[in-house]
């Protein structure tokens, strides 16, 4: 009886220490920037996605408009889907100029009562009056959960 008792609790143990945490996150880094323009400036962007369970996303990092001033503004754009075709949006922007070599930081959630599928971030450059100038560069990351 006392060797049944003990063979269960290790079984049991185990399989508890197998088992994925039921809050398990994915986090995916990202690195990207557009191709510097006629001015020599630039736009980059990096930090993490991270996709946790359920409809449960976050995305945080850092977004720069890399000098020489150009007169340009760093913008990123966050697509957040989710199944069944629902869409979150989130937007980010360095307007600072080169006041600030490591630009400004951005941080974004989401809790929705889907799961989420995936991010699409969109960076560019636009001018003061908001019209976009430049190459737009996209990044599309993928939940690895589904």
């Amino acid at each position: 009886m006392h060797r049944s008792l003990i063979t269960v609790a290790a079984a049991a143990c185990l399989l508890f220490a197998a088992a994925p945490a039921a809050d398990a996150a994915a986090t995916r880094s990202f690195d990207f920037r557009t191709s510097a323009g006629v001015h020599g400036g630039h736009a980059h962007a990096w930090g993490n996605a991270t996709f946790r369970s359920g409809g449960r996303a976050s995305i945080t990092g850092r977004l720069n408009d890399v000098c020489p001033g150009d007169g340009l503004g760093a913008y990123l754009d966050v697509e957040v889907f989710f199944r069944g075709d629902a869409v979150d949006r989130f937007y980010a922007k360095d307007i600072q100029g080169c006041s600030d070599p490591d630009g400004v930081a951005f941080s974004f959630s989401v809790d929705g009562l889907q799961a989420v599928t995936g991010m699409r971030l969109i960076l560019h450059e636009e001018d003061a009056d908001g019209n976009k100038v430049g190459e737009e560069r996209w990044l599309h990351i993928d939940n690895p959960q589904n």
